[in-house]
């Protein structure tokens, strides 16, 4: 509950009913029942994107694609991938963010050369070394980590290797 609240953007989790059922032993006319705890909850962000700012400085800006987690609601663990490329000098390559919009209180950002199902991308966090761009497809969560050209990892090109080695 508490990883796919992180992914969706949000840091707290108001749990607002829970239900708990222990073990029934069954016979050969009623089956037997196993421990289930069942949680209800919303999840909110204490600290919310100021939209306003933010429209104006990732409008045009020029970013790296790091990593990507990928949660399916139904495992423990996100997956990780590691997105990054580089071009034949291995310098890493950099794609800017096209398009940044408000809808329904949210900001998406759309960006060159990025391959979705979706066409716009949610920002959930960002500063000025990352960004994290939220997609929901079914039963998964897609969390994608951009790397701003101020990221410490863009200017020594040595740490990215450590990390994904």
């Amino acid at each position: 509950m508490k990883m796919e609240a992180a992914m969706l953007g949000a840091n707290v989790i108001l749990i607002g009913n829970s239900s708990s059922r222990g073990n029934t032993y069954g016979n050969e006319n009623v089956p037997s029942v196993s421990t289930q705890t069942v949680l209800f909850g919303q999840a909110y962000n204490s600290f919310p994107l100021n939209i306003e700012k933010l429209k104006e400085e990732l409008k045009n800006k020029k970013v790296h694609y790091y990593l990507t987690y990928r949660l399916n609601k139904r495992m423990d663990y996100p997956e990780m991938t590691v997105s990054t490329k580089y071009d034949s000098d291995r310098n890493h390559l950099m794609t800017e963010i096209t398009e940044v919009f408000e809808n329904n209180g949210k900001l998406f950002v759309k960006i060159n050369d990025f391959k979705s199902k979706t066409n716009a991308l949610q920002v959930i966090r960002a500063n000025e070394n990352q960004i994290v761009l939220m997609k929901q497809l079914n039963n998964k969560i897609y969390n994608y980590i951009l790397l701003t050209e101020k990221s410490d990892v863009l200017k020594n090109p040595s740490t990215i290797r450590r990390v994904i080695n």
